[in-house]
């Protein structure tokens, strides 16, 4: 199968455009003018240095000359972003030369800093050649596992070309399994776009690999049609390395017709490509094929040097796929010569490293991993169906309101004319109702007796009224403190936090009776969880709010122990949300959620892993403060969500760890209204962190109410301390 890289694909399309080689070498020459000029801004050179390595093939004498120069650029001017493209460069230029394990060092740095950045261009770039480089080792899981997180990144950039590029990889990995139906269905796929997109260097590559399933089911005549169309673009767009392979595979067809003339003068031809290209990969599979070819004419002398020399490129090349062939040719060349032990070993050989490449587990493996996929792209549609329809929804909703709004309108008006009309009757029976009140003058006094009787009875009813309300107000605190014990049943006890840590305090001051902050903390196998917490508002609503997260939070983690941190502070996101969207009052109040800091001890290990919404994890490693910053983002709905990042350090004996609401740096002081600031706070941690933690608790303590003094708490206030 052709190996081809996702970035390659670019730089396929943009030098089509270009015309003559020597066009091509003036602008690079212009540019390396830009990059050795010093007096020009930074930022030029570096748009300079990338431009030069986009327009330049891996093939190109000048390619390792141009990434070396761009390096000493990058490290010149410190420049992160030349320094990624530079290392995603490296990866691709020692994929092509073979030298796969320094390619994936490259291509990790490169991943890692688009990861951050959200390039999702040259994040896909750097997936597709991680990709390439385990498939060429044989490494066909992981393969597909880069080629699959290549394409989610290519559907977001939405490049025709590098999706097909990627379908045809893909492709590639089903074909190495024995796979054909999967991998002719990709290739079928890729080859369809890039005839859309008229790309003759893609119609190349996918023609040749459909040609090669057919070939290999025996079906000849479909196989040639298909490399016969490979070989007319491959010329067409003077793509040598593809127009080898693509002999090579016609050289086979011959071979299986046992016409091993044609099959000789092909294979030779595809000998003299590779050279040229110096593609040791293809040259290897074009020895290995002409070793069978002379064995089959008889020359097993000359058959044997030339699997010999295959071995030896196959093996430089780290290429288990070409090394399984030749085993097999000296198998079939070995049991013609009647050399049968020799046979009945190569035959071994052959098939353990088959075996090896094509186990049951890789192959469920990558099923699971397509699975994954496609559940992932299903999801993905769902959830535009349904925000259409919510959308939709919306729509109808608003225009329901504007008519209510009309109807009321109309009924008020309505109402404000029967009200006219009434006190236009009013005023025209006024005067005679003056004539029969005055005969009722007389009636008045008693009538004024009768309501000094209702006044009485009235004044009995409000204090009646008033001494329910009092039983009320009772009823209520009564419930309050109710709540405040099904709060505090629902905080751990201090004691489950000396299981592994020598020390602990935990610091919790409620804003009133109840608190919208918690502490939490669980021992799950070698798994030891705990956190703090601090949930939308204070006092009942925030202690509601706060007992729910809890909760999630505890069953989350009960069923899902696998789950890292930030996985458990997803899954408990996507609860809250779906919680306050089940009714009218919480879309209107779609911010309410919580801040969380999360940490999973592993106890053997003792090895942390962290994730935060807003909250951060300070470790004090001796006198070094070490600070894990949370996401700035809450556990509820927010404008510019983003899946929450895993944290991991390795704890040691006598380290110090703090988690912490925002309540205690947030509290205002009397007298000037100042607030007691993040900064003081972790000042006062750095000097009391070596103080025995019952000593620190008190000082915290002491220090906030002599800084609040007679002003009101503004918030609830939670901080938790551990020594190991």
């Amino acid at each position: 199968m052709k190996r081809i890289s996702l970035l390659t694909i670019i730089l396929l399309l943009t030098l089509m455009s270009w015309g003559q080689e020597a066009k091509k070498q003036r602008i690079h020459d212009s540019l390396l003018q830009v990059i050795h000029t010093g007096k020009i801004a930074d930022s030029l050179r570096v748009n300079a240095a990338t431009f030069l390595l986009q327009t330049t093939w891996a093939d190109d004498p000048n390619f390792l000359k141009y990434i070396k120069l761009c390096d000493s650029l990058s490290r010149a001017i410190d420049n992160k972003r030349l320094k990624a493209f530079v290392s995603l460069n490296y990866g691709q230029y020692y994929n092509y030369i073979d030298q796969y394990d320094t390619a994936r060092v490259y291509l990790h740095r490169a991943f890692d800093y688009y990861s951050k950045t959200g390039n999702h261009r040259f994040l896909a770039a750097s997936c597709g050649e991680m990709g390439n480089s385990y498939c060429f080792n044989g490494n066909y899981r992981q393969c597909l596992e880069w080629y699959l997180k290549a394409l989610e990144q290519i559907y977001k950039v939405g490049d025709t070309a590098w999706i097909a590029v990627n379908l045809n990889n893909i492709g590639n990995v089903y074909y190495y399994l024995n796979d054909t139906d999967k991998a002719l269905e990709y290739y079928t796929k890729s080859y369809k776009l890039f005839e859309k997109i008229k790309n003759p260097q893609g119609i190349a590559l996918t023609t040749n690999n459909i040609g090669v399933i057919f070939s290999d089911r025996g079906q000849l005549d479909s196989a040639q049609k298909y490399f016969n169309i490979s070989v007319r673009y491959a010329q067409k767009s003077n793509y040598i390395e593809q127009l080898a392979e693509t002999y090579n595979h016609i050289s086979s067809i011959f071979l299986k017709r046992r016409q091993l003339d044609s099959a000789r003068f092909y294979v030779e031809k595809s000998i003299k490509l590779s050279r040229l290209t110096d593609n040791k990969s293809q040259l290897a599979d074009d020895f290995s094929l002409k070793g069978e070819i002379l064995g089959r004419s008889k020359h097993y002398n000359k058959a044997k040097k030339y699997l010999d020399s295959a071995f030896v490129l196959a093996k430089a090349i780290n290429s288990p796929e070409i090394i399984k062939n030749i085993y097999l040719a000296h198998y079939v060349i070995d049991s013609v010569r009647h050399r049968y032990k020799s046979a009945l070993i190569n035959y071994v050989k052959y098939s353990r490293l088959k075996d090896s490449l094509t186990s049951e587990k890789i192959k469920k493996d990558i099923a699971n991993l397509e699975t994954v996929y496609q559940l992932k792209l299903a999801e993905k549609q769902n959830r535009l169906l349904k925000a259409k329809q919510e959308k939709q929804q919306l729509i109808i909703q608003r225009q329901r309101i504007i008519f209510l709004s009309i109807a009321v309108v109309t009924l008020l008006i309505l109402i404000f004319i029967i009200i006219l009309w009434k006190q236009y009757q009013k005023i025209r029976h006024y005067n005679i109702q003056l004539e029969i009140k005055n005969k009722e003058i007389l009636l008045k006094n008693s009538i004024l007796n009768q309501q000094k009787e209702e006044i009485l009875t009235q004044k009995k009813e409000i204090e009646r009224q008033h001494k329910e309300l009092v039983k009320s107000q009772r009823k209520i605190q009564e419930g309050i403190n109710y709540a405040q014990r099904i709060q505090g049943a629902l905080l751990p006890s201090i004691i489950i936090f000396r299981l592994y840590f020598r020390q602990s305090f935990v610091l919790f001051i409620p804003q009133e009776v109840v608190s919208g902050d918690f502490y939490w903390a669980e021992n799950r196998g070698d798994k030891f969880y705990f956190a703090i917490g601090d949930c939308t508002g204070h006092g009942v609503p925030g202690a509601f709010i706060s007992m729910m997260v809890l909760t999630m939070l505890k069953e989350i983690v009960k069923t899902n122990p696998q789950y890292t941190a930030a996985q458990i502070l997803m899954e408990m996101r996507d609860n809250i949300k779906k919680t306050f969207s089940a009714s009218e009052e919480g879309k209107r109040h779609f911010t309410d959620g919580a801040d969380l800091a999360l940490v999973i001890l592993e106890t053997k290990t003792f090895r942390a892993n962290f994730a935060g919404a807003y909250r951060p994890m300070y470790i004090f490693h001796g006198d070094e403060l070490i600070i894990l910053k949370g996401d700035r983002q809450p556990l509820g709905s927010y404008i510019k969500e983003h899946p929450f990042k895993d944290q991991y350090i390795k704890l040691y004996k006598n380290d110090v760890i703090y988690l912490f609401s925002d309540g205690y740096h947030d509290q205002i002081r009397a007298h000037d209204s100042r607030k007691f600031m993040l900064g003081h706070f972790k000042k006062l941690l750095t000097e009391i962190h070596n103080e025995d933690l019952d000593t620190q608790k008190k000082i915290l303590e002491e220090t906030f109410y002599a800084w609040k003094q007679n002003e009101a708490q503004i918030d609830d206030v939670t901080v938790l301390g551990l020594r190991l």
